[in-house]
């Protein structure tokens, strides 16, 4: 099972106000309510807090958490 990095789980509490029980891996990003707006504020989020690129584009409301997971932690690894 693919875990949520420390920098994203952080992000996602700290900026989103979402508690560590709605971070399951099979979460879709609408279930928590990431409308469009909230994935362009993740995009921007992510480089700020992160220092990686995600492009909004890259985004949407049907990805899993365990699929942004995966997209975060190869960004991170690559830097």
């Amino acid at each position: 099972m693919l875990t949520i990095p420390d920098q994203l789980r952080t992000l996602l509490t700290s900026r989103f106000d979402m508690l560590e029980s709605q971070l399951e891996d099979d979460r879709r990003l609408a279930e928590l309510d990431f409308d469009s707006l909230a994935l362009l504020e993740l995009s921007v989020a992510c480089y700020e807090d992160l220092g990686i690129e995600v492009g909004d584009t890259e985004l949407n409301g049907n990805m899993r958490l365990s699929e942004l997971s995966s997209l975060v932690s190869a960004r991170l690894e690559a830097r």
